[in-house]
């Protein structure tokens, strides 16, 4: 019988986690992490610049943290709804964090909001409890000693959750969120998709902008997947990964500046006609 009972005892913590991978399974992260070279040799990058050139936001990582992981499924609404009649959630940044990270929330009236913090087992852990005007409002949260967080925002109509990822342990002995006040009164939308806070949906083009010692280095994308992305800051040398390249039969060089191949020779292009 205790056998049992041990046995009952050591299945609830595996369906709880179950139930949690599969709530984190239906809000699909992306997890993009960056890292840099000259020529060939590591390169500490100082920070990145990530633009949402669709949506038209940003956000910034500042070294050790080059890590950023997007959540792009909490915020997207129901077909046909505006997103002037919702709070917006926005992701917390940055994420992963070590000793704080921070949280925008945008309330389009005044609204009786309930913040509650919970572990991945559903155990509630913080909470903060305020009746807050129309505006952005700006959250700094503490972890203790778990990794993984959920904050779920609960307002008169609606609840909307974020992960939040710490890296490495938590200094305090229990997590805390505490409120660093309003930061606008106005509606923060240049338009229905222009956001203060940084956004991230499927199929959105974003660019990348690594600086490192005061130089910097784009690259364009549009994740689907988790990616490496790696800044290149060499400049005026062939290509490191494709010194030449072959097209209609004829060798051309390369040469690279920053993140950006190019051809160092003009296309030769053969006209069939001549001009008189």
């Amino acid at each position: 019988m205790n056998k049992i009972v041990r046995s009952f005892n050591n299945v609830i913590p595996l369906f709880f986690w179950i139930l949690c991978t599969i709530s984190y399974a239906q809000n699909p992260l992306l997890e993009l992490s960056f890292t840099a070279v000259n020529i060939t040799q590591y390169q500490q990058l100082d920070s990145i610049k990530i633009k949402n050139l669709t949506l038209g936001c940003d956000t910034a990582l500042y070294y050790p943290d080059t890590t950023l992981v997007l959540d792009y499924i909490s915020n997207i609404l129901e077909s046909g709804e505006s997103i002037e009649n919702h709070f917006f959630l926005g992701q917390n940044f940055p994420n992963p964090f070590k000793n704080e990270t921070h949280v925008k929330l945008y309330l389009p009236v005044e609204e009786n909001i309930v913040i509650r913090i919970s572990d991945v087992l559903g155990r509630q852990i913080a909470n903060y409890k305020r009746s807050l005007q129309s505006g952005l409002h700006s959250f700094t949260f503490y972890p203790a000693k778990e990794r993984n967080y959920l904050l779920s925002v609960s307002g008169n109509y609606a609840t909307k959750t974020i992960k939040m990822l710490a890296i490495g342990a938590g200094s305090n002995t229990a997590c805390k969120i505490e409120y660093d006040g309003l930061e606008e009164k106005t509606k923060p939308f240049k338009s229905d998709k222009a956001l203060y806070t940084f956004v991230f949906n499927e199929g959105d083009e974003l660019v990348y902008i690594g600086n490192a010692g005061g130089v910097e280095s784009a690259i364009l994308g549009s994740p689907t997947e988790n990616q490496l992305i790696e800044f290149q800051f060499a400049t005026k040398i062939p290509c490191p990964r494709t010194p030449s390249i072959t097209y209609g039969g004829q060798i051309y060089n390369t040469i690279q500046i920053l993140s950006q191949c190019w051809l160092k020779e003009n296309l030769n292009f053969e006209t069939a006609n001549s001009w008189c």
